[in-house]
């Protein structure tokens, strides 16, 4: 929706009406879009569900932290679109830089130019930019970091945070309720109320990462728990209910052929 969709939204409209309609199963990243596309579609709320993103325990598994916390490493990983708010992000990163005598670094993954917003101007020199990375990549990218950070204004159910928990690294995240399940304050990271201004939060999240510092140098926070919180959300869980639905629409068709 950062897209041409935003500017002509009848296009995105249309598209999931007929996708609605003539599907089997309409399957929602998250319980909220299910909820709204139940109240859009009343008739056809019976086919509507949710669909959770999964994570790949087998690659991305829990890690020891880095042996120093000296630069203490934030990573992002995925587009740098505006909804996911860049600019808060760097403004947050640049206010913990000067609370942290160790020194920061930002790890960012993905193709996207960062310097489209003038607020990363003032972390650029502590930036490490990675491209793009495979999967295996990426799991040793956020295994070399302590945290993770995420500012979206709205997600499904990111799939960037779930495989920073499931290396073992605490996210600190602007509050979506999606992320309730798998962000759980002072345990597996923190989620940040989404209030007060942008120079607000900014200081609410660099604060949270002060927090998560303390916690991983005195061995409050383990890899192990940190990734006990995304156990729902690994390919058996989740692709279990989508093989069930694959299956019961086959048996229908079988049934209907046969009659």
């Amino acid at each position: 929706m950062d897209s041409l969709l935003r500017k002509y939204s009848f296009v995105h409209n249309v598209g999931e009406r007929f996708a609605v309609t003539m599907s089997e199963r309409f399957l929602c990243v998250n319980p909220f879009i299910t909820e709204r596309l139940q109240k859009t579609y009343p008739s056809r709320r019976q086919k509507i569900d949710t669909l959770w993103t999964w994570v790949n325990t087998d690659i991305f598994k829990p890690q020891p932290f880095p042996a120093s916390s000296s630069p203490f490493r934030i990573v992002f990983a995925g587009r740098l679109d505006e909804f996911k708010d860049p600019p808060l992000m760097f403004k947050a990163i640049d206010r913990l830089r000067s609370r942290l005598k160790d020194g920061v670094e930002f790890h960012y993954i993905g193709t996207s130019d960062p310097h489209r917003f003038a607020e990363f101007a003032a972390i650029e020199d502590i930036t490490v930019r990675h491209g793009f990375k495979d999967a295996a990549g990426m799991a040793a990218t956020l295994a070399s970091a302590h945290a993770g950070i995420l500012t979206s204004e709205f997600e499904g159910m990111p799939r960037c945070v779930l495989e920073i928990l499931a290396v073992g690294r605490p996210v600190v995240a602007v509050h979506l309720p999606q992320l309730e399940p798998v962000i759980h304050d002072g345990v597996s990271g923190y989620l940040v109320p989404r209030h007060g201004t942008a120079d607000d939060m900014a200081e609410a999240l660099a604060q949270r990462f002060v927090d998560i510092h303390d916690a991983v140098d005195a061995g409050h926070m383990t890899p192990a728990t940190i990734a006990e919180s995304i156990a729902d959300f690994t390919p058996n869980t989740q692709l279990a209910r989508v093989y069930r639905y694959h299956k019961e629409i086959q048996n229908s068709r079988f049934m209907i052929a046969a009659l």
